[in-house]
């Protein structure tokens, strides 16, 4: 289940981030001064091959693929680094989220839903935590 970590990093100039993590997903959400969203990455599937759906207010959306800088034969791993990766089955993604994110605030929550979720395939969601 996520859980928001304590005492984040903040950078200078860089908007407010707040971190909420599990074994399988990290969601790094990023809050104007009104506390208002105006970007966040999920990233998913972090036992395996990682992958990160992004959203950012100005960008819109983008479904990334992380290239762990492991796959160097005979070479020094190198930074993990974003790359293009064009699959992305938001809906299996979004019911894995929405079952691991029960102690994410819901109005958090249910913007990263409304993002991930196929048009007309939202169910009604609990906002009782």
């Amino acid at each position: 289940m996520l859980q928001e970590l304590p005492r984040v990093r903040q950078h200078g100039a860089e908007p407010r981030r707040r971190w909420f993590s599990d074994n399988e997903f990290d969601l790094i959400v990023w809050l104007d001064a009104e506390e208002a969203i105006i970007a966040f990455d999920l990233c998913y599937d972090k036992q395996r091959q990682e992958h990160v759906f992004r959203w950012r207010a100005a960008q819109g959306l983008s479904h990334l693929r992380v290239d762990d800088g492991e796959q160097r034969s005979g070479r020094h791993k190198m930074t993990p680094i974003y790359v293009t990766d064009g699959h992305f089955d938001a809906a299996a993604v979004a019911r894995r989220f929405s079952a691991a994110a029960a102690a994410v605030p819901w109005g958090i929550r249910d913007f990263v839903l409304d993002r991930l979720e196929p048009p007309g395939s939202a169910a009604p969601r609990d906002r009782g935590s």
